[in-house]
């Protein structure tokens, strides 16, 4: 049946197309016909007046954690969240204007991911990370939330049943990161002590036992000490004992976490499959050794907080050049800012033109919606607003083969995946189709 979306200002996604007052005709789950013509549609075609609105393709999150009902979580193969809190997620990325994901949780089976996708409008995609050395690293940074089903496909298994990635290798909790600041290191400390710690807490203690880089690590005691005294620490315990809580949460998975990221390149380029790794100041130098993927590499989250501003730019700059493909994450940037303190990295990797793709990835549950990312873009002058959706749209399509297969871009023949956003304020989402189906609709999904 046909019908249609009138009087909006259409941003098709292709990164320059913008079409004011324009309307879009969908049949079933394709769209048919996108125009600037003030159309004569048939009386009993039924039509969205989307005055005040901008139209444009769903968003495509080509990073997500905590999607997968059943499945662990992270790389360290954590146990999972509950049902009711995978769904609220979902629901949560749905509100928010998703309307295709890559879960990034790379021990999920294809079992569970079909469950899931059963059950949710949203078109759900996983990667796999079903390689020896990132198995091992997840045991030996956790792996309570691993099965013998979730251990035991191989790579080549997860591809060829419908996996589209190699995804997410690393990850904060494995290698140093922003899971260890606002999950592991607190859980440790507060075992010890009693003491409940912060997210920026955590990391401060981090970086003053491990350093910057983590290997090798680089210990600073007075800083230590000093930071104790800040957080309640000094009577709790000694800052001897305070070194081996954060050294033993850290360490013991980063060895086989690095030696994970050269496996799964070789995989990549044996299978001919894109692998997505966490890019952060510790994984600077082995993301360059992975460089000779070019465009099968992404390099995940690439305005991550361990990175200074100049030096995440330089490192991207580098990694352009050999045509390697630039993602960077909303993380908690405009909101609880307990991951990502300022907006200076990521809008500095946008001006410099070096943006392929935008994603949320977890933030301890804290990110921003990418909508509310595009809209501080285009606000705040970074970029113009079809370069904004391009990079959470077309381009998430076109460089993650099979992840939004006919999707990303409004014109005839593509699935009718389509949100509409405020005119002056892109992050509030105000309907959500997938499919040719509404979805979501004022804040409420109806699915």
């Amino acid at each position: 049946m046909k019908w249609a979306i009138r009087g909006g200002t259409i941003v098709t996604g292709d990164g320059n197309t913008v079409i004011e007052n324009g309307t879009i005709v969908i049949d079933e789950e394709r769209i048919i016909e996108v125009t600037d013509k003030n159309l004569e549609l048939p009386a009993d075609v039924k039509s969205i007046d989307a005055a005040g609105k901008v139209v444009m393709p769903g968003i495509i999150n080509n990073h997500v954690h905590c999607v997968i009902d059943g499945a662990p979580i992270f790389a360290s193969a954590a146990p999972s969240l509950p049902t009711e809190t995978i769904f609220s997620n979902l629901d949560r990325h749905l509100l928010e204007g998703t309307t295709t994901l890559l879960n990034v949780d790379g021990f999920a089976t294809m079992e569970e991911v079909e469950s899931t996708n059963d059950r949710h409008p949203i078109n759900i995609k996983t990667g796999t990370i079903h390689t020896p050395r990132n198995i091992k690293a997840a045991y030996m940074g956790d792996g309570k939330g691993m099965k013998p089903e979730n251990e035991k496909p191989s790579v080549e298994e997860m591809l060829r049943r419908g996996a589209v990635a190699i995804a997410e290798v690393g990850a904060g909790a494995t290698l140093g990161g922003g899971v260890q600041e606002y999950m592991y290191i607190p859980r440790a400390v507060k075992q010890v002590t009693g003491v409940e710690i912060t997210t920026p807490q955590a990391r401060a203690l981090k970086s003053a036992v491990l350093g910057k880089y983590i290997d090798p690590p680089v210990y600073d005691e007075t800083k230590l000490t000093v930071l104790m005294d800040e957080f309640g620490l000094t009577d709790k315990i000694t800052a001897a004992g305070l070194k081996k809580v954060v050294e033993y949460t850290v360490l013991p998975p980063f060895e086989d976490a690095i030696a994970g990221l050269i496996e799964a390149g070789e995989y990549a380029a044996r299978l001919d499959t894109i692998v997505s790794i966490h890019h952060a100041a510790p994984t600077k130098e082995v993301t360059k050794k992975l460089a000779y993927l070019g465009k099968l590499l992404v390099a995940g989250h690439s305005n991550h907080h361990s990175f200074d501003t100049d030096e995440a730019i330089e490192a991207c700059q580098w990694l352009k050049e050999r045509d390697v493909i630039i993602d960077v994450s909303t993380l908690d940037t405009f909101g609880a800012r307990q991951m990502a303190t300022s907006t200076d990295t990521l809008y500095g990797l946008v001006r410099a033109g070096l943006v392929d793709t935008i994603s949320t990835d977890y933030g301890g549950g804290k990110y921003d919606p990418i909508v509310v990312c595009l809209d501080y873009l285009v606000t705040d002058g970074v970029c113009s607003l079809p370069q904004a959706v391009a990079m959470a749209t077309s381009n998430v399509a076109r460089l993650f083969p099979g992840l939004a297969a006919d999707r990303g871009v409004l014109a005839p023949g593509k699935v009718a995946d389509i949100i509409l956003v405020d005119a002056n304020s892109l992050g509030q989402v105000n309907t959500v189709i997938i499919s040719g189906r509404t979805v979501a609709k004022g804040g409420k999904v109806c699915y």
